[in-house]
């Protein structure tokens, strides 16, 4: 967990973490296939009668939040401001449903790195 204090925190108001920020475009990096030939070879040389191979996607929703803006900024934007907190949980959660619906982690993927267990946080 990253350390987030008044110099390090990304978004200080949270009614205007737009103009702190930009939701980034994974998924349109994420399906470049050379960046995820390492892993695949790797996957491809596991003995999988031995052993169990997982896809992890940590850091869920609540993560990011408190990355961006400290744990205790978090929970109070919860209670001050729930529609601009909202927002940027549905921005974030936005983004990790594209991951997943457009290719990052797509069917040929997890057949080929993961057939056993993805686990995908919130």
């Amino acid at each position: 967990m990253p350390l987030v204090d008044d110099e390090t925190k990304v978004i200080r108001d949270i009614t205007r973490w737009q103009s702190y920020t930009q939701v980034p475009d994974i998924a349109s990096k994420c399906v470049q296939a050379a960046l995820w030939e390492p892993f695949l070879k790797q996957s491809e040389e596991v003995n999988r009668n031995e052993t169990l191979v997982m896809a992890l996607a940590a850091q869920g929703i609540f993560e990011r939040l408190h990355f961006l803006m400290g744990f205790e900024d978090t929970l109070i934007n919860f209670i001050t401001e729930p529609e601009a907190t909202h927002d940027l949980c549905t921005a974030i959660g936005d983004t990790r449903v594209d991951v997943i619906t457009t290719g990052a982690l797509d069917e040929e993927f997890l057949s080929r790195i993961a057939k056993e267990v993805v686990l995908y946080e919130q």
